[in-house]
């Protein structure tokens, strides 16, 4: 937060535009394209070091939103899943859904250790 003040406060809302862009997922090149900065503009507000507190930032604090509902998807995945295997008239489709709880359950554990 202190980064992205400061970047304010220094008014370089250019580089702000950027690190937003940044932070839908776009390429440096298509930055460039949608705001009409070169290239080299982009990659220097990118790669610079409060560019890159920001982008951590954000990133660790998406990693933390996601882990805090994960584990209510994951449940929730599971009973629908449940539901499938329970209900469903197709063992071509009980399978699958047996495979999918394993699946995750497995992802599960490589993740905790």
């Amino acid at each position: 937060m202190e980064e992205t003040k400061a970047l304010i406060e220094s008014k370089d809302i250019k580089h702000l535009k950027i690190l937003d862009l940044a932070l839908t997922g776009m390429s440096h090149r298509q930055i460039s394209l949608q705001l009409g900065y070169s290239l080299s503009t982009v990659e220097r507000a990118i790669y610079s070091d409060s560019g890159q507190v920001v982008l951590k930032n954000a990133v660790a604090r998406m990693n933390h939103e996601i882990a805090e509902a994960l584990p209510s998807m994951v449940k929730l995945a599971c009973q629908e899943l449940t539901r499938l295997i329970i209900m469903s008239e197709k063992s071509q489709t009980r399978l699958a859904s047996s495979k999918q709880i394993m699946a995750i359950w497995s992802k599960l554990q490589r993740i905790s250790e």
